[in-house]
């Protein structure tokens, strides 16, 4: 608990002394590590009592609240389950940040994290925490209730092109070419694979702190389940065609040469 005050501690004492803290916008997209980015900023900024951290959630309808969104507009930290129209709306005088996730990764994950659930109040991982306990893992993915696509069909490209939630068809060229748009406004785009190697490079570009003796490694439950594999999962073109977009994102991502740190990719 001590290793979690004491950036939150330095951070008060600095403002004490007039420092002005930078504000930070996260887009979180669901299963991409923003659990860890919740506890770093909160760890140092302070918790959403305080009012200068928010999480904001497009299912549970803060993300269009305009209560909500005033105060996220003053907090120093904005986080939560959004799209870019969010972030827009939010973000104007922040630092702005995204993770992306490798696709077939980030489906199999969310199948075995949502068999685990037990009680949420969350609509979407309800709704997948029913599907993920009567469905296979093929069956899952190809889920055409509202909700649950939402949160599977190609949800990194919908997210980043302006809305993952409520689902739309959308032309795929569109939302493409906006989610890529879109993803070079940012200042920095992660990517999962290297989020923990990643953190002291957020601290610098943030002006936090890193807590002490934290590790920040995505991990899935029933990691070891047995499921198809990659390979099998990208022949079939009904299963392809829900990751066929974040697929194309995240080349672009993972491909992209580093410029100073290789484990952030800047985009800004």
């Amino acid at each position: 608990m001590l290793e979690r005050s004491w950036p939150r501690v330095l951070f008060c004492l600095e403002r004490l002394a007039g420092r002005r803290a930078q504000r930070v916008v996260f887009l979180h997209i669901p299963k991409c590590g923003g659990s860890s980015i919740n506890y770093h900023f909160k760890s140092n900024f302070g918790s959403q009592r305080s009012g200068r951290s928010i999480l904001l959630d497009s299912m549970k309808g803060s993300a269009f609240d305009a209560d909500a969104l005033t105060r996220a507009r003053r907090a120093l930290y904005v986080g939560g389950h959004v799209g870019f129209e969010t972030i827009e709306a939010v973000g104007d005088d922040a630092i702005r940040f995204t993770i992306v996730r490798e696709p077939f990764s980030r489906m199999r994950s969310l199948y075995l994290y949502s068999r685990t659930i037990t009680q949420t109040d969350h609509p979407g991982f309800a709704c997948l925490a029913r599907a993920a306990k009567r469905l296979d893992f093929v069956d899952f993915c190809l889920n055409d209730d509202p909700e649950a696509r939402a949160m599977l069909d190609n949800a990194q490209a919908r997210a980043l092109a302006g809305a993952y939630y409520p689902y739309r068809e959308r032309d795929p060229d569109q939302t493409l070419r906006a989610a890529r748009r879109n993803m070079e406004a940012l200042d920095f785009v992660l990517d999962l694979h290297r989020l923990s190697a990643a953190f002291p490079c957020i601290a610098r570009r943030t002006g936090t702190r890193v807590v002490p003796g934290k590790t920040h490694v995505n991990s899935t439950v029933g990691g070891d389940a047995p499921l198809m594999s990659r390979v099998e999962f990208l022949r079939a073109p009904e299963l392809k065609a829900r990751i066929a977009l974040d697929l194309e994102l995240y080349r672009g991502v993972s491909n992209r040469p580093a410029r100073s740190v290789p484990q952030v990719t800047a985009v800004g």
